[in-house]
């Protein structure tokens, strides 16, 4: 059985718990559409297994136009760490409710928010989740590496290089270093927040969410000709509690892939990082899918309409 969970929500109600299997790990992504001036904040709180409640914590302010940045926070009973919620104490959560904050310019347009997407698991359960088949499946996908980039970000900028090579493999041509700037989180000081990385492939004219997900959920996607990054943890010391790679320069993690909504035409002007961020082990991100065209006024907050999506291993 699995011990994790992913649900797409296509409108928000603030008064709705969604019942979800027992949880203590919980990350929520989100797509949406927000012309310059417009930003999103989406919000959630836990419903533990007792029925008690707890506070509501926020994913942070949105826009690739603006200063995004996520808002650590904690009560007595969960805490928020950049993108992921845990419940305390070793307890479990089984619902979540979900609002939204939709911010709008001074003209009036409202940003759209398409779908909110939770992603649970629970830590203290194992994953006897069987392979089904071994099997070989390969979907092409440009290769880049990160560390040929800009000097002073190549080190750190792990999910910004995946979601690029996500994106080229649906034919996109935009740089690492200009995902980079559009999911800074200011308050993490660094490009590793997996909501905002799925957002700003969402504002690309993606379907785009983070979830858990087993070997056999990466090889489907993959058949079906979508390519996969995913979140890995080894380091080149065999003595490490992670499993060991050689040669291995550090241990690290990985994740994302994606599929389309609409056309793009990116001209972000938010202003780059203005701090390089210490290492990361954590490249956070997950998968996309174009919507269709129901048009949007502003660049870089690509047209509407949906698709499907993609992984993060569990």
């Amino acid at each position: 059985m699995a011990n994790f969970d992913h649900i797409r929500i296509g409108s928000v109600e603030e008064d709705r718990l969604i019942p979800v299997m027992p949880f203590d790990t919980f990350v929520l992504s989100f797509c949406a559409d927000t012309p310059k001036g417009t930003s999103v904040e989406v919000q959630a709180r836990v419903r533990l297994a007792g029925g008690e409640l707890s506070g509501w914590f926020s994913w942070g302010l949105w826009s690739p136009f603006i200063d995004r940045h996520s808002i650590n926070s904690a009560d007595d009973l969960a805490a928020l760490d950049t993108d992921t919620l845990t419940v305390k104490g070793g307890r479990l959560a089984d619902g979540v409710q979900v609002r939204a904050l939709l911010n709008a310019n001074a003209e009036g347009q409202t940003p759209v928010l398409h779908s909110v997407h939770l992603a649970v698991k629970n830590t203290q359960a194992a994953c006897d989740e069987p392979l089904r088949a071994h099997r070989d499946a390969y979907a092409p996908t440009p290769c880049y590496s990160q560390m040929v980039r800009a000097p002073r970000i190549g080190g750190v900028i792990c999910s910004a290089t995946t979601i690029a090579m996500l994106l080229a493999s649906k034919g996109e041509n935009m740089l690492p270093e200009e995902i980079a700037l559009h999911n800074y989180d200011s308050a993490y000081q660094g490009c590793g927040n997996w909501c905002f990385s799925t957002a700003i492939a969402a504002a690309y004219g993606y379907e785009a969410y983070v979830r858990y997900a087993t070997l056999d959920d990466v090889l489907e996607e993959l058949e079906n000709g979508n390519a996969v990054g995913a979140s890995v943890s080894y380091s080149n010391d065999p003595n490490h509690e992670r499993p060991a790679i050689r040669p291995a320069t550090c241990w690290c993690s990985a994740a994302l892939r994606p599929t389309r909504r609409g056309s793009s035409s990116p001209s972000c002007t938010t202003p780059p990082p203005r701090k390089t961020p210490p290492w990361s082990a954590a490249i956070r991100w997950s998968s996309s899918s174009r919507r269709g065209a129901t048009g949007s006024s502003t660049s870089c907050t690509a047209r509407a309409a949906r698709a499907r999506a993609s992984s993060r291993s569990a």
